[in-house]
């Protein structure tokens, strides 16, 4: 194995994937199976989880406040955890650990990434879209056109094929003296003398009056900054169009648009139109059934593929199952199976809800701490449009077998920040907590049964040795916690409200320490999943723990990078370069081979079922 401190031409981010499971676990084979919420069953389990979360590098969760940031402090004025934080970590924890479903536009988004590949690198990672891209927007098959919003719908209008945009260079002599030509739109007068467009001026508005009777209305379309060394040309939009052949754009593609545009930090200049009737210049191509556009010659076009589509089979077929089920009428409601996350932490699914079974409340920090001093770093988005990264074996989304990687984690390491150099407009700032700064509160649970809460506790505690993750800077090494369960308060619901006090009495065997009932839950939980999955061992205890995607989530929470083993330490586990994906020619290594990789250098296998 290589053990220079970088992979030449392999892909490399600070965070990997732990693979969706072909198995979904349906622990109740529809919703009227659920506990109800009005009374407390006596063969269920309620009662309090006292945890504590303990900073073993600095930590920030922030306050909401975009120029200034603090960390976030609850109505008392101290510093907390907030509720939903620990929520938002253990629901994510539970649909690995619990095998979930991934449901479209809940657990993940659902639209077609969009890309663009002028001059990729042939042997490079995107090498296999440029033919594709080229192909689809040659320059006798993109038109040119208006595209205008109207009730809420978009649609373009082509222009004439005798009255086609016009490329206009940047030297022309009519612009000499026209300054800040990057995405705009500019009306204009031009006149054009055999086929040249010779002479240009500005329009104030639709009521203007031409300079002379030749000049005809039209748009300038300037794009933005070139990425190379030559400028992007300007764009001569004749403002004739063909009315009667409005095109309107899918809803489909209108929602992948927004989505890449959201990606691209929202610029207005690319935004949809956003008044009634409001209208803008575009080229557009109608392929497959799909209607691309953008404010520039070469614009951003779909892939074939929605993400959806790269889920399990299993996945999908559950998935289709409930649709069909939301949509049937009340008299004709066929089963809707329920996964554990959306059991115990609640769901709202079209006409259908649940609340929540399990309540998070606030961790109050513990002692005085102070914020660190400020911290200003660059945190990029892990856009899944790097399909390199997010999809098994280096396909992409044109692929009809590409498949998912699965849930993104972040690879534990020791926190320090990455270097503005000129991108201080991109700064994000921190001010943590320091590493040791400790978190305490309760979490409350109502009817449970004994695999659910065995389940919620491995997800808090997780293996020896594992560690939580928490708030911003995750890339960097930020909010790696560890995290402790200090009691676990299990009530007597006959005693609730009686002559001995409104909140019950604590429940457990007098001969059951904390540790031995938490492991005893957690192992109820195993239990009831190896027998559901039929997961059997010829020698010793059948574990859930044997499957690969828990040991490559164990592994991800356990292994702490130190800045120099290739599989996943310092700059095996950074943001690449700008630029620097583009000679890559290996897709993203998985987690498995690299945790074996690591198990075979040290001679040992880890026991599953520690």
């Amino acid at each position: 194995m290589d053990r220079n401190c970088t992979r030449q031409n392999t892909v490399h981010t600070p965070y990997n994937f732990v693979p969706f499971s072909e198995k979904v676990f349906l622990p109740y084979e529809d919703i009227e199976d659920l506990p109800p919420h009005d009374a407390i069953d006596p063969q269920l389990h309620t009662g309090e989880i006292h945890i504590t979360m303990t900073a073993e590098t600095p930590v920030f969760i922030s306050d909401g406040n975009r120029d200034d940031p603090h960390f976030f402090r609850g109505p008392n004025g101290s510093f907390q955890l907030p509720g939903s934080t620990i929520r938002g970590m253990v629901r994510q924890n539970i649909q690995v650990l619990g095998f979930g479903l991934m449901i479209p536009d809940e657990d993940m988004d659902d639209y077609s990434l969009f890309f663009r590949e002028v001059a990729a690198l042939s042997k490079g990672v995107n090498g296999p879209l440029q033919k594709q891209y080229q192909e689809v927007l040659a320059e006798d098959r993109v038109q040119s056109g208006f595209l205008r919003k109207e009730k809420g719908k978009y649609f373009l209008y082509p222009h004439p094929e005798d009255q086609s945009y016009r490329k206009i260079p940047r030297n022309h002599a009519s612009l000499t003296g026209w300054e800040g030509l990057y995405q705009k739109n500019i009306p204009v007068w031009y006149r054009v003398s055999d086929k040249e467009v010779i002479d240009i001026s500005r329009r104030e508005d639709d009521g203007d009056t031409p300079p002379s009777k030749e000049m005809q209305p039209g748009v300038l379309l300037c794009t933005g900054k070139a990425v190379g060394k030559h400028e992007n040309p300007l764009y001569l939009f004749p403002l004739q169009r063909q009315e009667e052949k409005g095109i309107q754009v899918p809803e489909e593609d209108i929602v992948s648009y927004k989505a890449d545009w959201e990606m691209r930090k929202k610029v207005d200049f690319w935004a949809l139109p956003k008044e009634e009737m409001e209208e803008k210049p575009v080229f557009f191509r109608l392929y497959n059934n799909h209607c691309y556009f953008g404010m520039c010659r070469f614009f951003r076009i779909g892939y074939q593929h929605t993400l959806a589509e790269g889920l399990p089979e299993h996945h999908k077929q559950l998935i289709e199952k409930l649709k069909n089920a939301l949509q049937s009428s009340e008299t004709d409601r066929p089963e809707i199976p329920v996964d554990y996350p959306r059991a115990m932490l609640g769901y709202s699914l079209g006409k259908y809800s649940y609340k929540s079974r399990v309540s998070f409340g606030d961790l109050q920090v513990q002692g005085s701490p102070r914020e660190m001093e400020l911290v200003e770093t660059i945190l990029s988005s892990p856009k899944p449009s790097y399909y390199a990264a997010y999809v098994v074996d280096g396909k992409n989304y044109a692929e009809d077998d590409f498949t998912l990687r699965g849930y993104k984690h972040y690879w534990l390491k020791k926190a320090y920040s990455q270097s503005l150099g000129e991108n201080k407009k991109v700064a994000v700032k921190l001010r943590p907590l320091p590493s040791g700064t400790r978190f305490s509160g309760v979490i409350r649970y109502k009817n449970l049964r004994e695999d659910e809460l065995g389940l919620l506790l491995w997800a808090l505690r997780l293996n020896d040795g594992c560690y939580q993750s928490v708030g911003m800077g995750k890339p960097y090494g930020y909010g790696r916690t560890s995290l402790t369960i200090d009691d676990l308060r299990e009530w007597d619901p006959n005693s609730l409200y009686s002559w001995d006090g409104l909140c019950g009495t604590q429940h457990r065997k007098e001969e059951d320490t904390l540790q031995s009932t938490i492991q005893r839950y957690i192992a109820a939980y195993d239990t009831y999943a190896c027998e559901k999955f039929y997961i059997k061992k010829p020698k010793g205890h059948p574990s859930i723990r044997s499957r690969d995607e828990i040991q490559d989530f164990l592994y991800l929470h356990r292994i702490l990078c130190d800045g120099c083993h290739d599989r996943c330490g310092g700059c095996e586990a950074s943001y690449m370069k700008l630029g620097e994906h583009r000679s890559k020619s290996n897709p993203l290594p998985d987690v498995k081979s690299l945790r074996q990789e690591r198990e075979k250098e040290e001679g040992t296998c880890r026991n599953p079922s520690r």
